[in-house]
């Protein structure tokens, strides 16, 4: 799974402006976000893949903790947070599958 999103790079962050439905999943997402998320807040974004919701939770004010299975969305998302100055927010980022939770 991992070399698959290493691969598909840039075009998982484009996901959410593709076809018909995908501005409003993204809306409702960030709805959300808005809505349960703020400054000070401690946020564990799990298969945070290029950034998309990583960087909307350092806008807000959280401090968010990011983890991938690919070494190239995570690589990414580091580079768009530190485009617009937001890498500050994050207080770690880690290569993890989020389907193998044992020890």
């Amino acid at each position: 799974m991992a070399a698959f999103f290493d691969e598909y790079g840039e075009r998982e962050w484009a996901r959410f402006e593709d076809g018909r439905t995908s501005p409003i999943s993204l809306a409702v997402h960030l709805h959300y976000l808005h809505r349960f998320v703020g400054a000070g807040d401690r946020v564990l974004d799990a298969g945070a893949g290029p950034g998309r919701f990583t960087l909307e939770l350092a806008r807000l004010g959280a401090t968010v903790t990011v983890a991938d299975v690919s070494s190239g969305q995570l690589e990414l998302n580091r580079r768009k947070l530190i485009a617009v100055g937001l890498e500050d927010h994050i207080a770690d980022r880690m290569q993890a599958d989020i389907l193998d939770l044992g020890a």
